[in-house]
């Protein structure tokens, strides 16, 4: 179910990586200017007892990106222990950097309306957001990717070709 779509061109969320603290896995504070990396890379918000959030997480554990260094995953969690509890439930996804949101400082920056939303970020430039799921992404001119027909009719298929069309796409 896609909950809503807003593309940054259209909308008054931020189009530049605001400034906002997050909470690593071992407790640090981080800011976004550190968690930002070059080229595309995709920044994705999520919650605990979300499933929406949690297929998003399972398409991504189930190697929906090929390159997780590039995926940055920021939990609205109470506690950096919640973050750490969340990050072994998908342990698989490779390579990945996972921050916690505890004051959701993150989430009000971005202006992100619920979860799961995924940015697609060029360096600190919010290219596209979606809120909901990756498979209704479009693709076309407006978010940058396009998939091959035999993709484009099958869900898992189709968020798979989003995620790494995304990150590998010039």
């Amino acid at each position: 179910m896609l909950l809503a779509c807003a593309w940054t061109a259209h909308g008054a969320a931020p189009r530049i990586l605001p400034a906002f603290d997050v909470t690593a896995i071992d407790g640090s504070t981080a800011q976004s200017a550190a968690i930002a990396r070059k080229g595309k890379w995709l920044l994705v918000f999520v919650k605990t007892n979300c499933p929406q959030c949690e297929s998003l997480l399972s398409a991504l554990e189930s190697g929906a990106t090929q390159d997780g260094s590039r995926v940055v995953i920021v939990v609205k969690a109470p506690t950096a222990n919640a973050l750490v509890s969340m990050k072994a439930r998908y342990a698989k996804i490779p390579n990945a950097t996972w921050y916690a949101d505890v004051h959701a400082a993150a989430a009000r920056s971005m202006e992100v309306p619920a979860s799961p939303t995924t940015l697609g970020m060029r360096g600190s430039e919010v290219a596209w957001r979606l809120t909901g799921e990756i498979s209704a992404l479009p693709t076309d001119e407006s978010s940058g990717i396009t998939v091959a027909h035999d993709a484009a009719a099958e869900p898992k298929l189709r968020e798979h070709a989003l995620l790494n069309g995304w990150l590998t796409q010039p």
